[in-house]
């Protein structure tokens, strides 16, 4: 990440603190997740269709709700 971020003429406090917030876990290392997580347009991925796209694919039984079966 830092390698990265070296020609953004970042100090080293200021790439750590960018570090933490996306290492959500606070694991020491930035997974496929929290990359993601950090990088993606919400306002692109989160829209209502997404949403239920999201939902229908965990709703397996069709009735409506997520229950820990359908996980």
């Amino acid at each position: 990440m830092k390698q990265a971020f070296s020609s953004a003429n970042m100090t080293d406090d200021e790439l750590n603190k960018v570090f933490e917030k996306i290492d959500f876990n606070a694991d020491g290392e930035i997974n496929y997740s929290e990359f993601l997580a950090a990088t993606i347009k919400k306002e692109k991925v989160l829209s209502q269709k997404n949403l239920e796209l999201a939902f229908h694919h965990y709703d397996v039984d069709n009735t409506k709700f997520i229950t820990p079966q359908n996980l």
